[in-house]
């Protein structure tokens, strides 16, 4: 385990040209990054998806929750979502970024799930979901289906959620024709197994049949269910904190703090200090990196009263395609390390 995590210490690299399992030449080409976070007794579960420019336009994102994971009800769901896209009723290159909410449909948003309920996941729900995002002058909806599984996906965990990016043709709920190129979900209240160990999260893409690249959509918004492919992303579920302490001297502060994972300190994380006045407007004081040990340590210059918090990721990083074992019969394409979210507890030096 140690091994494991020093090899992905710090957020991964740029996203690489991703190799090919088998024979059959992909569509798209994309990344799944699960990351788990704690802050205190909060649990947090951020759902990351991406794909190049130049892939396929994706249609269809199912990801499928492993057994021990429970998410949030839907009449408690919060959560937030950035996300990128190529508006490409503005232009092929008009990248957008965007953020928004995500939260339970109302009974009154079945002209928002209409497309999606027909087209992209005709199936029983046990909920629904809506994702607003907003972005310059562009807007876009998108449904989300949390469905039982069912026959053989079974093995895989009891539930998935499946995203829905069309219909392509502009208006609607999709105003400038938005073309997927990232997604980042970040759901509050999530329950993590019990269980220590890894946790394999699995994704099916599929793209839209008729269009390549950047191209303005055709007509018709049939799913190339042919081109489908798979990415994981494996969270390790351990014990994990991130410690601080804090003591003045005079007009300065010394802080320090070790990064523990799994009941082993970390060495060579990256531990992100923040402090302010108010312990609800904390920014930026400095970066610095954990020892062999795990340990850590920073001496600040500061006269009056300071709240300080440090953060830190542990873990994310790309294992590459060869890491990924095809669990569907379908072209596996790319397998990360999910991060693991720390947060310590806000100390206040007078």
């Amino acid at each position: 385990m140690r091994n494991i995590l020093r090899a992905g210490l710090g957020v991964a690299a740029a996203f690489t040209a991703l190799a090919l399992s088998g024979s059959a030449l992909a569509a798209i080409n994309p990344r799944l990054v699960v990351d788990s976070g704690i802050q205190g007794s909060a649990k947090t579960l951020t759902i990351g998806a991406r794909v190049s420019q130049n892939d396929d336009w994706v249609g269809r994102l199912q990801v499928y929750i492993p057994s021990g994971y429970t998410l949030p009800a839907t009449s408690s769901l919060r959560g937030s979502v950035t996300a990128q896209a190529i508006a490409t009723e503005i232009g092929p290159s008009n990248i957008i970024k965007m953020q928004g909410s995500v939260k339970g449909s109302a009974a009154n948003d079945a002209a928002t799930i209409s497309w999606a309920t027909t087209n992209c996941d005709n199936t029983a729900h046990a909920e629904t979901w809506t994702i607003s995002l907003v972005g310059g002058s562009d807007n876009w909806t998108i449904p989300v289906f949390l469905d039982n599984t069912t026959g053989s996906e079974t093995q895989f965990g009891p539930q998935k959620l499946v995203m829905c990016f069309g219909p392509r043709e502009s208006g609607g709920t999709n105003p400038q024709s938005n073309k997927l190129l990232s997604l980042s979900i970040t759901l509050n209240g999530v329950t993590a197994p019990a269980k220590l160990g890894d946790y394999t999260w699995r994704s099916l893409w599929t793209p839209f049949a008729g269009t390549q690249g950047n191209q303005a959509p055709v007509t018709g918004d049939e799913l190339n269910q042919s081109a489908t492919v798979e990415a994981q992303s494996v969270v390790h579920v351990q014990p994990a904190s991130l410690l601080i302490a804090a003591k003045r001297h005079g007009k300065y502060v010394a802080l320090t703090g070790k990064v523990v994972f799994g009941g082993e300190g970390m060495g060579g994380v990256r531990v992100v200090v923040r402090h302010g006045t108010k312990s609800t407007r904390l920014v930026t004081l400095a970066g610095v990196k954990t020892k062999s040990s795990g340990t850590w340590s920073l001496r600040t210059k500061s006269k009056q009263s300071q709240w300080f918090q440090a953060g830190a990721t542990i873990g994310e990083t790309d294992l590459g395609a060869s890491s990924c074992k095809a669990s569907f019969g379908l072209p596996c394409v790319s397998a990360t390390t999910g991060g693991t979210a720390l947060a310590s507890r806000l100390i206040h030096v007078k």
